[in-house]
């Protein structure tokens, strides 16, 4: 369980790191079809057209303050929870503890990303 948490704590971090760099150049807002991230340029969808307003609302959603406030309520989970795994021993045949659980809650939401383990799975 260690493993996990010390990866999804350094997942954080750096999600925490790129989005405090976003946040640098001012927050995010649409003209017309173009997305623009203040300072950063343009961003524009890959999808043949414009963005479509579900898509910019998506995009305003995922602002870096957004993101920060994301990270910074997952954190204050795992400082929550993971006291309450010190200790804690799980083998094959004894249920998962619901606190264990909530930590590979949180940790699936990054499965797509390196280092994620099957075994990890809630």
């Amino acid at each position: 369980m260690d493993d996990l948490i010390t990866w999804l704590r350094g997942l954080l971090d750096e999600d925490e790191r790129v989005a405090r760099a976003a946040a640098e150049c001012g927050s995010w807002r649409l003209e017309d079809e173009w997305a623009y991230g203040l300072g950063v340029g343009v961003a524009r969808t890959t999808a043949p057209g414009f963005i479509l307003p579900e898509q910019w609302d998506h995009i305003r959603r995922h602002d870096p303050a957004s993101v920060l406030a994301d990270i910074t309520a997952k954190r204050a989970i795992l400082d929550e929870i993971v006291p309450a795994l010190e200790g804690y021993e799980w083998d094959a045949v004894a249920e998962r503890s619901t606190t264990e659980r909530l930590v590979r809650l949180l940790a699936s939401a990054y499965a797509d990303r390196p280092g994620y383990q099957e075994a990890w799975r809630p």
